[in-house]
C-alpha cells in the first residue's frame, strides 16, 4: 500500500469522500450520508462512521494522525 500523509487523504475524502471510504474502509458500507465500518482497522460492523460530504475530510485527518495509515497495514499484518 502507497504511504499518504494525513493532510493528502483529507484533501481526497473532501473531495470524493464516498469513493475514499471504499478503498480505504472497504469492509463498511453507505448508510445516508455516511460511511459505516466497524473500526478505523476496517474490520466489518458498525461503529465507525465518516460523514460523507465535506466534513468527513477533518474527521479522517484527525483519525489519521493518531492512526496513521502505515501503522493499520502493519497491525493487519501482525
Amino acid at each position: 500500500m502507497p504511504r499518504h500523509n494525513a493532510a493528502e487523504l483529507a484533501h481526497r475524502l473532501g473531495r470524493q469522500a464516498e469513493a475514499v471510504c471504499r478503498h480505504y474502509l472497504s469492509a463498511g458500507r453507505r448508510q445516508g450520508n455516511y460511511w459505516q465500518v466497524g473500526d478505523v482497522r476496517n474490520t466489518p460492523g458498525r461503529s465507525m462512521f465518516v460523514p460523507t460530504d465535506t466534513t468527513g475530510a477533518a474527521i479522517l485527518a484527525k483519525v489519521l494522525e493518531r492512526y496513521p495509515v502505515e501503522r493499520v497495514s502493519e497491525r493487519e499484518a501482525a
